[in-house]
């Protein structure tokens, strides 16, 4: 059971959460971060907390690069299952 957040991180608390969760892939991360399975707007967020911290790690760098990933792939067959992981 995936136990997350009700309001959303923010901030330098969002990329702490995201990068202890990375490991668990961008669905888990997301829920975990309170973004629910909205995996486009957890993204975003992470984006901008990176930015404004200066905070910068390839596990966050991978999480955003998954989403990356799930966009491309809803682009091209738009009838896939997104966050499935093989």
């Amino acid at each position: 059971m995936v136990i997350g957040n009700s309001t959303p991180l923010k901030g330098i608390v969002l990329a702490g959460r995201a990068k202890a969760n990375a490991d668990a892939g961008i669905m888990i991360a997301a829920r975990k971060c309170g973004y629910g399975s909205n995996t486009n707007r957890f993204s975003k967020a992470l984006q901008s907390a990176c930015a404004d911290t200066g905070i910068e790690t390839q596990a966050l760098s991978n999480l955003i690069a998954e989403q990356q990933r799930l966009a491309e792939q809803e682009k091209t067959n738009p009838v896939a299952v997104v966050g499935w992981r093989r």
